[in-house]
């Protein structure tokens, strides 16, 4: 049992040896975590690399030892620095490249505006763009969305307001008025017919 009650993470044991890049993305997620549970997100390098490796094992340890590190080698307790060579070891920076490639490509076809959106941010967590993450979800919409009014909205915003909140906030407008004049187009509709039907009640026979 880690400090405070806190479990220890499992071992590093991914069960595709052949595909470890998505395991070891969510074991990082789960340790940067668990760091801050334990309260030590501004503990010693030294400190977070020794809880690493003792939670990824003997054989993550070994891993660790082949590393080859520049200058005198200070970033052997830069935990930032042991992150990224454990990233390139298991290969993440190929998968992320498959990643961004995806979300590029990703269309709206049949989705709602939102749902689009929404599908545009899963998959932006994967491609490790950063800060520029919410940029380039803003030009995915407003070049993905298909839909004139909303993007007409969009690319009338000045530049300083393109923001994704803002970006998301319009979007949810256009669809929420589209619905709403559908509902009252649909309602209008059957009320016409209802009263052609009341007014000529015996016109099937006719």
């Amino acid at each position: 049992m880690a400090a405070s009650g806190i479990r220890k993470l499992p071992e590093f044991n991914p069960s595709d040896p052949s595909n470890v890049a998505p395991e070891w993305e969510i074991y990082k997620w789960n340790f940067l975590i668990h760091l801050d549970a334990l309260g030590l997100h501004d503990a010693t390098g030294r400190r977070k690399v020794g809880i690493l490796l003792s939670n990824m094992g003997r054989e993550a340890v070994q891993i660790y030892d082949s590393f080859e590190w520049a200058g005198e080698g200070a970033d052997r307790y830069d935990i930032d620095a042991v992150l990224r060579n454990f990233d390139r070891h298991y290969g993440v920076h190929s998968i992320r490249n498959v990643k961004r490639q995806e979300f590029l490509n990703t269309k709206r076809g049949n989705m709602s505006i939102m749902d689009y959106i929404a599908t545009l941010k899963r998959k932006a967590e994967h491609c490790d763009y950063g800060d520029q993450k919410e940029g380039f979800i803003c030009d995915m919409i407003i070049n993905g969305l298909n839909d004139s009014k909303c993007s007409e909205k969009l690319m009338d915003l000045p530049a300083g307001d393109l923001k994704l909140e803002k970006v998301i906030e319009i979007c949810r407008n256009v669809e929420l008025t589209t619905a709403h004049l559908k509902t009252l187009t649909e309602t209008a509709t059957v009320n016409k017919v209802t009263t052609r039907k009341s007014t000529h009640p015996n016109s099937s026979y006719n």
